[in-house]
């Protein structure tokens, strides 16, 4: 999908699913808002990654997650890092 655009499914047993694209700023944390926050938790996971680092980077991962988005460090040195995430809660 293109840069930033972020789906939203509700199922009926009350799971909601939520994915999207975000851009993880380099050697640091960004915090990555949902369009629709979660009323109880959630789970965040960050896949696809737009690119990759060098052999002593890593690639972007998700550090915490609450209720309104998540958290993701990126070890890549010099440059923004595009990913696509997933998150699932109720």
């Amino acid at each position: 999908f293109p840069s930033h655009d972020i789906v939203l499914l509700s199922v009926p047993n009350g799971v909601i699913l939520q994915w999207g694209s975000a851009t993880i700023s380099p050697n640091g944390s960004t915090f990555v808002s949902y369009p629709t926050s979660f009323t109880t938790l959630s789970k965040a996971y960050i896949g696809g990654a737009n690119q990759t680092g060098s052999a002593q980077d890593n690639n972007p991962a998700v550090t915490s997650a609450g209720t309104s988005g998540f958290s993701a460090y990126s070890a890549v040195d010099s440059t923004l890092f595009g990913c696509n995430w997933i998150a699932i809660g109720y």
